[in-house]
């Protein structure tokens, strides 16, 4: 049976020789192809292996979100298993180089050779204002050794750098971040962060750490892919996990709170304090708001007062206005009542003008003719006193001492009786005919309208005294006869006459 088996497979192999050749050496590839690729992966993790254990990566990285601080390291540095720990602050921040923008990691360096960065170029820094840089931070933007990078903090109060300017001195590989720039998969990467730098513990004034990294005893010499590592490295996360975590987390609660109450009871005495000062101002303020309230109640009924006052002025104001308007009313009405019967006056007036005129000229005719016919009348009376005179004068020297003056007298007296009615007369019909002409006159004239009046002779005639002057006759006729009289009067007889 195994015979014709085997001789039926020799019988196959030279039926079918290429394709039997054909899938052997599928076969040989294919295992071929598995045995290279299973030794490069495990060369690969060898070599991260030895280089995780060069740098010092951590072996457990412990993180809180109130923070560690150094009891916290103490406390796990002192579980069985540990055989180092060590803590690490990191900060996100805004940063310019190169004319690039970029927001990157800061993370801090330490001194027991835990997760050392591996440098390609240049040196890890010395100084509090160096950085070193990772290669893909120095390919996005450019940067070299040498560089400057400018660290904008304005906006972050809490931020802890206490540079803002640092000096790149060297271009490294994250031991936490081990990643094939050129695109291959990456071994391991703890980091969220492409863009990551490194500077010295006293670049940053913090007490609190983001991250704490431990390494275990024995992890070393395990590989870090293999299960024994796993396990390893197990048992040291159960102890955190069951002995110190809970402690911990209580101790870090209590502190933080601690802090937070004395930092609220400052801030409250501070605030009491100026809740104080506050209130004070603010009684102050009361004071002063009650007095300008008082002074306004009372300037208010002052206002009120005076407000009243000026209502009432006003209304007697209003009243006497309207009043005003209807005396204004009344007076415009009287008024052109007025300049209509002043109208009327002036033409009146012109009228009355023409005929004053007219009859002036008519009067001053008439006068000049009386006027002449009493010249002439006082021109007879003084020819006849002088021819009596003459007679007077003669009888006197003839008869001397023994003349009969009274006689005479009564001489003299009866021809002044004999005349005096021819002059009455004379004086009468000029006065009543210049009455007549100027009655019509004063009616339409005003009352300032000049009188008539006779203009009066150039020299007196002789017998003046006795006789009347055409300028001694006056418009006024009561007064004629007394004037005329008192003229006529005979003179008083010489002293020494009987």
């Amino acid at each position: 049976m195994k015979s014709a088996y085997n001789k039926e497979i020799w019988r196959a192999i030279r039926k079918g020789k290429k394709r039997f050749f054909s899938i052997m050496l599928i076969t040989i590839l294919g295992v071929g192809m598995l045995t290279g690729l299973r030794a490069a992966c495990m060369d690969l993790r060898y070599s991260a292996d030895q280089f995780y254990d060069r740098q010092g990566l951590y072996d457990i990285s412990v993180v809180s979100t109130l923070g560690l601080t150094e009891k916290d390291v103490d406390a796990l540095k002192a579980l069985d298993g540990v055989a180092d720990a060590v803590g690490v602050y990191s900060e996100t921040v805004h940063a310019k180089v190169n004319d690039h923008e970029v927001s990157i990691a800061v993370c801090t360096l330490n001194d027991r050779g835990i997760n050392q960065p591996y440098v390609l170029s240049g040196r890890l820094p010395e100084s509090a204002d160096e950085t070193a840089v990772t290669t893909a931070f120095a390919d996005e933007t450019g940067c070299g050794i040498g560089d400057v990078i400018a660290v904008d903090t304005t906006d972050d109060e809490e931020s802890s750098l206490l540079c803002s300017r640092f000096t790149v001195t060297g271009i490294v590989v994250d031991v936490q971040d081990v990643n094939n720039a050129k695109g291959a998969t990456a071994f391991r990467s703890g980091q969220s962060e492409d863009d990551t730098v490194f500077i010295l513990p006293e670049a940053a004034d913090s007490d609190i750490y983001t991250q704490v990294c431990l390494t275990v005893d024995g992890a070393a010499e395990l590989f870090c892919y293999s299960d024994a590592y796993e396990e390893k490295v197990a048992q040291v996360t159960d102890a955190i996990e069951t002995q110190i975590k809970e402690n911990r987390e209580q101790a870090r609660y209590v502190e933080v709170t601690d802090e937070a109450k004395e930092k609220l009871a400052d801030a409250k005495a501070e605030a009491e304090e100026s809740f104080a000062e506050a209130e004070q101002q603010l009684s102050d303020a009361r004071a002063e708001l009650d007095k300008g309230w008082q002074e306004l109640s009372d300037g208010q009924e002052e206002f009120d007062a005076e407000k009243q006052q000026a209502e009432d002025g006003f209304a007697e104001a209003r009243d006497e206005i309207a009043a005003g308007k209807q005396q204004i009313a009344d007076g415009s009405a009287q008024l052109d009542a007025a300049e209509q019967q002043l109208s009327e006056g002036e033409a009146q007036v012109a009228s009355g003008k023409q005929t004053l005129s007219a009859k002036e000229e008519e009067t001053y005719a008439q006068l000049d003719a009386a006027r002449a016919q009493l010249t002439e009348s006082s021109k007879q009376a003084a020819e006849t006193e002088a021819a009596l005179e003459a007679q007077a004068q003669e009888v006197i020297q003839a008869y001397g001492e023994a003349w009969p003056a009274e006689a005479w007298d009564a001489y003299v007296q009866a021809a002044v009786e004999a005349y005096l009615p021819v002059a009455r007369a004379v004086v009468a019909e000029q006065d009543a005919s210049q009455a007549q002409a100027a009655v019509p006159v004063a009616r339409a004239q005003p009352r300032t309208a000049p009188t008539a009046t006779l203009k009066p002779a150039a020299k007196p005639a002789p017998f003046a005294r006795r006789v009347p002057a055409a300028s001694d006759v006056s418009t006024e006729p009561k007064k004629v006869i007394a004037v005329q009289d008192a003229a006529l009067r005979p003179p008083r007889p010489r002293a020494g006459t009987n």
